[in-house]
């Protein structure tokens, strides 16, 4: 698991906050009601939504994944996924998401 240099946090996410579930996340607790946004190597979409749980089921398979945004409530991660399309198409004229995070 690898966290993006210019992670996407939602409004509602405070900085101290942010770092706190960053500090969970690493530790594998469970996070209610936060949503990741992630780049998985091995999958066929371009982004994916998951929640902790699935965050870590998907790392103990051995998936490569970046974060790339943290959001609190399903409503809040759907609206940073189109910020953050919005965003990777205006700097990039494409939508290579994995990419732009990777060379940010």
């Amino acid at each position: 698991m690898e966290f993006a240099n210019n992670i996407y946090i939602g409004e509602e996410i405070s900085n101290k906050k942010a770092n706190k579930i960053i500090k969970k996340l690493k530790r594998k607790k469970h996070i209610r009601d936060v949503y990741f946004l992630t780049c998985i190597e091995e999958s066929r979409n371009p982004m994916e939504i998951l929640l902790s749980t699935e965050l870590y089921r998907l790392m103990d398979k051995g998936n490569n994944i970046l974060i790339v945004g943290i959001a609190h409530g399903r409503d809040n991660a759907f609206e940073l996924v189109r910020d953050i399309y919005d965003d990777v198409y205006t700097k990039c004229s494409n939508v290579d998401i994995e990419s732009y995070f990777k060379t940010s």
